[in-house]
C-alpha cells in the first residue's frame, strides 16, 4: 500500500535521486511506494505486477529483462519465505482498489502446488472469484451483473467494474484481446506492461534515453543470419570481454549463452544454423533455439552482481525485485512487493561453464535463492524508484502520446513541471 510522504525535508532528501542529464524528472521516496503526477497519457487506468531481474554491485544496478508476475511461479522466494507469499501480498496490494477481482488461470483446483503458490485461498476468503479460462468469465452471474453497470471515466481506477487477472495468457492472445474490446469496464491486469515486457527487444528501447542508458547493459539486435564476420562485427561493436546471447522471447533462461569472445563465434554458428549441438542437447539453454522463430536475437554485454556466500559457497546471483505499477487519474504509482536473489547451478568455487556459474537457474532440489541484505534491497528500491516510473510511463505513451509533465505537490519543499516529451 502506499504510505504518505515523510514532511522532515532532511528525510526527503537522503531518499531523492537528481540525476540531470538530459531533464529533470523529481520522484520522491517513501517507505514503500512512488508517485508522480502527470498530465493524462492515455484515457485508461491500468495495473501491472512485475518483475526485473537485475544485476547489482557496488557501482550500481543493471536491469536485464522485465517479466509478468503472473508468468512466473515464483519457487525461489517460496523456498525461502512459504508458498505463496509474493501473491498474498500482491492480493492485499489490489484489496486497495476496493474491486471484484477474478484470477484466470491452471485449473488450480488439481495442482495444490499452484494452488498455494499463488495464496488461492486467501483469495478466495477476500471475496476472490475465479473462472479457468477467460471465456467462462462472461458465464459468471456476478460478472454479468457487473458488465450491466455504468462506465464513465476509463482513466480512473475507481470507475471499473473488476480486476481481471491473466495467469499465462499471452497478451498477444486474440481471445484476450476480443474480450478486453468487449469488455471495456473491466481492467485487466499488465494492459498497458504485457505486451512490452514479454520482448527483450522491445525492452531495450526504453532505455535509449542519456539518463536511463546507465540502469541498462549495452545491447544490441541483430538478424539471425550466420556469417563468418558476425562474431567480429558483434566484438568490434561491444568491445567486453564476456557475452550474453538471448533469444528475442524466452522465460525461465531457456536460451540465454554466456560466452567469451574467443567462443562466440563457435556458439553464434550453433545456435543460427541449429547444430547437432542444438538438435539433440537436452539443455533448454541450446534446445530452445531449435524452436526460436524469432528472426532476430540479443546480444548483451555481460554484468556481474556482487558475491554472496550461501552455505559456505560464493556465487554471482541475479536479483529479482516484485513491484506494481498503477496509473490512475493522471498518476503514475510505484509500489515494491518484495525482493530476492536467484542463484546460478554452479557456484564461482565449482568446475562449470560460464552460463553455469552466471546465469540463475531455480530448482528447489539445491538451495537456489537467498535473501538480500536489508541495506542492499533499500539501495536498490530507492535506484528503481527513479528508473521503473519512467520506464513505465514511456509504455503508457505507446498507448496514445500527449502533452506530459511531471508535478508533485504532496507536501513536499519542492514542485517542479518538466516537459518529457522528446
Amino acid at each position: 500500500m502506499e504510505t504518505k510522504y515523510n514532511k522532515s525535508k532532511g528525510e526527503i532528501m537522503k531518499k531523492i535521486i537528481i540525476n540531470i542529464l538530459i531533464s529533470i524528472t523529481l520522484l520522491f521516496s517513501c517507505s514503500n511506494a512512488e508517485q508522480a503526477d502527470i498530465q493524462p497519457i492515455t484515457q485508461k487506468a491500468d495495473i501491472s505486477f512485475l518483475i526485473a531481474d537485475i544485476k547489482f554491485n557496488d557501482k550500481g544496478l543493471k536491469i536485464l529483462e522485465f517479466g509478468q508476475c503472473t508468468r512466473s511461479k515464483f519457487k525461489g522466494y517460496d523456498a525461502l519465505y512459504g508458498a505463496g507469499k509474493i501473491w498474498s501480498q500482491f492480493w492485499h496490494y489490489l484489496s486497495q482498489f476496493n474491486k471484484p477481482i477474478w484470477y484466470v488461470g491452471d485449473y488450480i483446483f488439481k495442482d495444490q502446488d499452484r494452488y498455494n503458490q499463488v495464496a488461492y485461498q486467501e483469495f478466495e476468503e477476500m471475496g476472490g472469484h475465479y473462472a479457468h479460462n477467460i471465456r467462462l468469465i462472461e458465464k459468471d452471474p456476478k460478472f454479468i451483473e457487473l458488465s450491466k453497470q455504468p462506465f464513465e471515466k476509463p482513466d480512473h481506477i475507481d470507475s471499473y467494474n473488476g480486476i481481471i487477472v491473466c495467469a499465462h495468457t499471452s497478451p498477444s492472445s486474440s481471445v484476450l484481446k476480443k474480450f478486453k474490446r468487449k469488455y471495456p469496464q473491466f481492467l485487466v491486469l499488465d494492459d498497458v506492461a504485457g505486451p512490452h515486457v514479454n520482448n527483450k527487444y522491445l525492452t531495450s528501447l526504453f532505455f535509449d534515453e542519456d539518463d536511463l542508458k546507465q540502469f541498462r547493459p549495452q545491447c544490441k539486435a541483430y538478424k539471425k543470419e550466420y556469417n563468418k564476420s558476425l562474431a567480429s562485427q558483434i566484438i568490434n561493436e561491444f568491445l567486453c570481454k564476456y557475452y550474453v546471447i538471448k533469444p528475442l522471447s524466452a522465460a525461465k533462461g531457456y536460451g540465454v549463452i554466456i560466452t567469451t569472445h574467443k567462443r562466440l563465434d563457435y556458439m553464434l554458428k550453433n545456435i543460427i544454423n541449429r547444430s547437432n549441438k542444438v538438435q539433440f542437447s537436452h539443455d533448454p539453454t541450446f534446445r530452445h533455439w531449435l524452436f526460436d522463430r524469432n528472426k532476430k536475437f540479443i546480444v548483451e554485454e555481460f554484468e556481474t552482481s556482487k558475491t554472496i556466500t550461501v552455505e559456505g559457497r560464493r556465487y554471482d546471483p541475479t536479483m529479482r525485485m516484485v513491484f506494481a505499477l498503477h496509473y490512475d487519474q493522471g498518476k503514475i504509482h510505484l509500489t515494491f512487493i518484495d525482493g530476492y536473489w536467484k542463484l546460478p547451478v554452479k557456484s564461482l568455487d565449482e568446475k562449470g561453464t560460464l552460463t553455469q556459474k552466471r546465469k540463475s537457474n531455480i530448482n528447489p532440489k539445491r538451495a537456489s535463492s537467498a535473501k538480500i541484505a536489508p541495506n542492499d534491497l533499500e539501495q536498490v528500491k530507492t535506484t528503481l524508484s527513479y528508473a521503473l516510473p519512467k520506464i513505465y510511463y514511456k509504455m503508457l505513451q505507446k498507448i496514445k502520446t500527449r502533452h506530459i509533465s511531471i508535478d508533485h505537490t504532496d507536501d513536499a519543499p519542492i514542485t517542479l513541471l518538466r516537459n518529457l516529451q522528446n
